[in-house]
């Protein structure tokens, strides 16, 4: 499978990337754990209303770095925007920060990973 592109009300889009085949990397320590499991790096909440977002970078494996915005009334409307350095993925989750805020969504809460 490949990417499944679709609209969604409030949103430009989604874009969710279907995996068929799970690679594995083996760590320092020689435990195995598949390529394809990502760690969050940087997780923001917005909130506006009754409604919350999560807009949040996660490396996946060692080269993938994800840009993920999750409304929480919806699920299904998820973005998920992948990019090959981290630092482009960094500055598009800054871009994406300002335009919620320009938009009237306020940081709810940051954890911290």
């Amino acid at each position: 499978m490949g990417l499944i592109l679709a609209q969604a009300p409030g949103l430009d889009g989604i874009r969710v990337a279907n995996r068929l085949l799970m690679a594995h990397v083996t760590n320092r320590k020689g435990a195995r754990r598949p390529l394809d499991e990502s760690v969050g790096i940087v997780r923001w909440v917005f909130s506006r209303g009754s409604k919350e977002l999560t807009c949040e970078v996660r490396v996946n494996g060692a080269r993938a770095h994800e840009v993920c915005v999750v409304p929480h009334w919806n699920v299904s409307a998820s973005v998920i925007e992948c990019f090959d350095r981290p630092w482009s993925a960094l500055r598009r989750h800054a871009e994406l920060a300002r335009q919620f805020r320009q938009a009237g969504w306020a940081i709810a809460h940051k954890p911290t990973h």
